[in-house]
């Protein structure tokens, strides 16, 4: 017996992209821009806060989500 090759190996929803100067929102509704990103770390800046925040990349992405 043949074993079918579909080439569908993946599976679930891609990490998005991290890029400075992208909007995402928390899960309370509240956004953020990125204002720096670095394979570990990811800092940004609350509309609330004055001073920049940092955050680990997992954490990030776990915590955000893109705003489109």
């Amino acid at each position: 017996m043949n074993k079918k090759i579909t080439g569908v190996a993946a599976s679930g929803q891609t990490r998005p992209e991290i890029r400075p100067a992208d909007i995402w929102k928390d899960a309370a509704g509240s956004k953020i821009t990125v204002t720096d990103y670095t394979h570990q770390r990811v800092t940004y800046i609350r509309s609330e806060y004055e001073h920049p925040c940092v955050s680990p990349v997992g954490r990030f992405l776990r915590d955000f989500t893109p705003v489109l």
